[in-house]
């Protein structure tokens, strides 16, 4: 479930982002570095528009999981996303906080 809900959450990004947003949000200890190569690329409002992205595809997949008939299936897809919600608030936070710096 979080390899495919990561996938299309990268889809929108430009080709040199995608790279560095699944790394950050496969391996949580890559999230300071990925965000500075994003702010230094692009700049913070780069890296918030990108997260903005991500967000509303997340957003998207969300509302069709919340469609599914209560089950083993809908259970396993909440628990995918959850976990990438709570990374999606991890990223948003370590860009404010380096957009601070920038």
């Amino acid at each position: 479930v979080r390899l495919c809900v990561i996938e299309k959450m990268v889809e929108p990004l430009p080709e040199g982002l995608k790279d560095t947003c699944r790394e950050m949000l496969h391996d949580l200890g890559r999230i300071e570095t990925g965000v500075a190569r994003i702010i230094h690329a692009g700049g913070a409002g780069n890296a918030r528009e990108s997260l903005a992205a991500m967000a509303s595809c997340l957003g998207e997949i969300q509302e069709t999981i919340d469609t599914l008939p209560t089950g083993m299936i809908k259970e396993r897809f909440i628990g995918g996303v959850s976990y990438i919600h709570n990374i999606m608030y991890l990223l948003k936070s370590a860009v404010d906080k380096a957009g601070v710096r920038a």
